[in-house]
């Protein structure tokens, strides 16, 4: 096993070689030419009667863009089950890095934060929302996503990366993922 795989084994699958992926434009590629964003495409039409001039184009645009959390979830799952997303900065332009970097420092500093009183976790979440709306709008200003919804999960993908976040909390209503965080019920 070399440096870009790791193994993930589960009771019902043998060991499967996941890739990690640096580059975020082949991360992207890969989501778009899998099975489950694929699959995730077809659910979403299976009972929708489209006119017929309807182009590909037109359908994938509306998918991306009127998915909704379908579309999220799937990156996700990607990335968690098809291809790790590993976090390099040297894959991005300046603007991008410091839109990521301000997002991942202030998560980071949350704890420290709030028990230090600096903030409700209202406040504290709502400037998190803030910076992670900021990285998503520039990774889809440079054209790294598709969509502000792709570019808010990538920025999870980034914090999972980190190991700031697991999958299952990109998965919760981030005040709610937040909370359970610093042990507020």
């Amino acid at each position: 096993m070399d440096s870009t795989e790791i193994q993930v084994t589960g009771a019902e699958e043998s060991k499967k070689e996941i890739p990690i992926v640096e580059n975020p434009s082949e991360f992207m590629e890969g989501f778009f030419s899998s099975e489950l964003y694929v699959k995730n495409f077809a659910t979403f039409y299976e009972k929708k009667n489209l006119a017929p001039d309807v182009t590909e184009a037109e359908k994938q645009e509306a998918f991306l863009t009127s998915g909704g959390d379908r579309v999220k979830y799937a990156l996700l799952d990607y990335g968690k089950d098809e291809a790790h997303f590993k976090y390099n900065p040297q894959h991005y332009p300046p603007d991008v890095r410091a839109a990521i970097n301000n997002y991942v420092d202030f998560v980071s500093d949350m704890g420290k934060m709030t028990r230090e009183g600096e903030g409700t976790v209202e406040s504290l979440d709502e400037t998190r929302r803030v910076y992670h709306t900021e990285a998503a709008e520039a990774l889809a200003k440079a054209g790294i996503v598709p969509t502000h919804k792709l570019g808010r999960a990538l920025a999870r993908l980034v914090l999972i990366d980190k190991k700031m976040e697991t999958f299952e909390d990109a998965r919760t209503e981030d005040i709610v993922a937040l909370k359970r965080k610093m042990g507020i019920k």
